[in-house]
C-alpha cells in the first residue's frame, strides 16, 4: 500500500510539471518566472530521487521480513512433525517420541527350534535333565519342534531427570505361564524400569538375578539350568554403582532385594509346598572389568576381562498341604538360602575367548541349581550343592562361530531322598552361522547324563537341536 501511494504522488508531480511546461510555452514569462520554474523542476527531480530511494528501501525491508517469516514457520512446522521411524536390520525399529527427547525401540524375532533326543528329556522342548531310563530297556527317544522362543521386545529411553536417564525394557516370549507345557501363550521373561547415568543405576521389576548372571551360548532358553549354570529371573529392586579407575578399568558394585521364589517356572518344576518366609532375599555382586570396551570379530563389544564374585542369602518355608500324624516327617520347616559364586569372561584374542561360572551353596532350587531341588521331601532338610560350567568359543570369521563347553550340577548325596537327582551334567557344542544381521542358523549337539538315587535308573542321551532365527 505504501509503495502504491508513492507511485501516485510521483505521477501527480509529473502531471504538474507538464502543465507548468505547457503554460510556460504559451507565453513569454518574465525572467523571475523562468527562474522559479527551473527551481521547481530541480526540486521535483530531487523529490523523485528521494521517493525512489525510499521505495527501494521499503521493498528490501519487505523482502527480508517475508524471508524471515517463511524460515521461522518452516522451522516451527518441522519441530512439531514427528521424526520418521528408523529401522536397523536385526535391531528393530526406533521411534522418536516427545519432540525427539525420547526413543522407543521395538524388536521382533521368530525362532523355530527342533530337538531330537535319544532319551526322554524334561522338558522335550527345553531340556533341563533326563527322565530315569526305562527299567525294561525300552526306547524313550523324543522329537519336538516349536516356535515358542519367538519374542517381542521393547526398549524405552526418556529425557534426563536430575542427571539420570530413565528407561524401561520388556521381553515377551510365546510360552504360557508354565514353560514346560507344550502350549503357546505370552510369557513376560523380564520387564523393568530404570534410572541410570555413568556413575549409578537404579532398577526395579522382573530382572535377571544378580547372583551368577553369565550364561552359556546354547540354543534353548533353558541355558544349562540344573546343569552348572545358576541364576534365574525374578522380581527385584537393585542399585548399581560404577567406579571408573581410568579408561581401561572399571569396578561395578551391585546390591538387590529380590523375591525368594522365582515365578518364571511354575509348579511343574517348583514344589507347590514352597513359599517365602516373609523376607526378601539379598543378592550382591562385585565385578572388575579390565581393558577398554572394544569391538571384536562378529560385532561383539566387551572388555578384555571381566571377573565377578557374587552371593545370595535368604529363606524359604516348606509346609505340608495336610499336616497330621498320618503323614510321616515334619509338618513345616524353614530352610536358609545361601550361596557364593564367581564368573569370568575373557576375550583371549580377537576370535578366541572363554567364559564360565562356579558356585556352592544350599537350598538353591529357585536359582536353578541343585538340579532345581530345594529340599529333601522326607525330612524337609535343605539340599547342599555345587556346580560349574565352562565354555570356549572361537570365531572362524565374522559370521561363523563355535561354542564348546561342559557343565555339571552335583548335590550332596547325603541330603537326598530316594528317587531324587544325584547329579546332572552336559557336554555341549554349538555352531552358529549368521547369514546376515537378521537371519541366523544354529546347530547344537549335547551329550547329557542324569544320575538318580536308587531305585530310579540313571539316564544318558544324545540331543541334536537346530534353530532358524529371524530377527527384525
Amino acid at each position: 500500500m505504501r509503495s502504491q501511494a508513492l507511485y501516485s504522488l510521483a505521477i501527480l508531480l509529473i502531471l504538474d510539471t507538464c502543465i507548468l511546461t505547457l503554460c510556460a510555452s504559451a507565453q513569454e514569462p518574465p525572467v523571475a518566472s523562468r527562474e522559479g520554474t527551473a527551481e521547481s523542476l530541480s526540486y521535483l527531480e530531487r523529490r523523485l530521487d528521494e521517493l525512489e530511494q525510499e521505495n527501494r528501501s521499503i521493498r528490501a525491508e519487505n523482502a527480508q521480513l517475508l524471508n524471515e517469516f517463511q524460515d521461522g514457520s518452516g522451522e516451527k512446522e518441522q519441530a512439531w512433525l514427528p521424526a520418521a521411524p528408523t529401522n536397523t536390520p536385526g535391531e528393530g525399529s526406533t521411534i522418536s517420541l516427545l519432540n525427539d527427547t525420547s526413543r522407543l525401540n521395538i524388536g521382533v524375532s521368530l525362532s523355530a527350534l527342533a530337538t531330537f533326543s535319544t532319551s526322554r528329556p524334561f522338558s522335550s522342548s527345553l531340556p533341563l535333565f533326563l527322565f530315569p531310563a526305562d527299567p525294561a530297556g525300552q526306547d524313550t527317544n523324543t522329537f519336538d519342534l516349536h516356535a515358542r522362543q519367538s519374542s517381542i521386545s521393547a526398549r524405552l529411553s526418556g529425557p534426563e531427570v536430575f542427571g539420570l536417564t530413565p528407561g524401561a525394557e520388556i521381553l515377551t516370549l510365546f510360552f504360557n505361564d508354565n514353560i514346560t507345557d507344550d502350549n503357546y501363550g505370552m510369557l513376560v521373561y523380564f520387564g523393568y524400569g530404570e534410572l541410570k547415568n555413568d556413575q549409578m543405576r537404579f532398577a526395579a521389576g522382573l530382572q535377571r538375578d544378580i547372583f551368577n548372571p553369565v550364561g552359556p551360548t546354547v540354543l534353548p532358553m533353558s541355558l544349562l539350568y540344573g546343569s552348572g549354570n545358576a541364576g534365574s529371573y525374578r522380581g527385584q529392586i537393585r542399585f548399581e554403582r560404577f567406579v571408573h579407575f581410568n579408561d581401561c578399568s572399571q569396578a561395578t558394585f551391585q546390591l538387590g532385594l529380590s523375591n525368594p521364589i522365582s515365578t518364571l517356572v511354575r509348579n511343574s518344576v517348583k514344589d507347590p509346598l514352597v513359599e517365602d518366609n516373609g523376607w526378601p532375599n539379598i543378592e550382591g555382586r562385585m565385578v572388575l572389568g579390565v581393558g577398554e570396551i572394544e569391538e571384536f570379530t562378529g560385532g561383539r563389544k566387551q572388555r578384555r576381562v571381566e571377573f565377578g564374585i557374587s552371593g545370595v542369602v535368604g529363606q524359604i518355608r516348606i509346609s505340608k498341604p495336610v499336616p497330621g500324624p498320618a503323614t510321616p516327617g515334619p509338618d513345616r520347616a524353614v530352610n536358609d538360602i545361601w550361596a557364593v559364586g564367581s564368573d569370568l569372561q575373557w576375550a583371549v584374542t580377537d576370535r578366541l575367548g572363554i567364559k564360565g561360572e562356579l558356585y556352592v551353596g544350599r537350598t538353591l532350587g529357585d536359582y536353578n541349581a541343585g538340579v532345581l531341588q530345594n529340599f529333601n521331601p522326607v525330612t524337609f532338610g535343605p539340599i547342599r550343592t555345587s556346580g560349574a560350567y565352562a565354555e570356549v568359543y572361537y570365531y572362524l570369521n565374522s559370521q561363523l562361530h563355535t561354542h564348546c563347553g561342559y557343565g555339571i550340577d552335583d548335590p550332596i548325596n547325603d541330603d537326598l531322598a530316594a528317587g531324587q537327582i544325584a547329579s546332572n551334567q552336559t557336554l555341549f557344542n554349538t555352531l552358529l552361522w549368521d547369514l546376515s544381521r537378521t537371519v541366523q542358523l544354529g546347530l547344537e549337539v549335547d551329550y547329557r547324563s542324569t544320575n538318580y538315587v536308587e531305585p530310579s535308573e540313571d539316564a544318558n542321551g544324545l540331543l541334536v537341536m537346530t534353530q532358524f532365527l529371524w530377527r527384525f
